[in-house]
């Protein structure tokens, strides 16, 4: 299945969640924020299954000067 992850064209498995995706890439979902075509996805719904060409950015916000 087709995703795009950040922009680009990303290949996964089929019945696969948000939170499946983080273990696949070692994301902690306590240190991102995530929008699932354009929205915001609340921790709670990670779980929630990812369609083919679902547009998915992860956000990581670092400090630094």
């Amino acid at each position: 299945m087709k995703i795009k992850l950040n922009g680009k064209e990303y290949e996964t498995s089929e019945n696969i969640t948000i939170l499946d995706l983080f273990k696949e890439k070692n994301i902690s979902k306590d240190e991102v924020v995530v929008l699932k075509n354009g929205d915001i996805i609340e921790k709670e719904k990670l779980n929630m299954e990812l369609l083919e060409n679902d547009e998915l950015e992860i956000l990581r916000f670092v400090s630094g000067g």
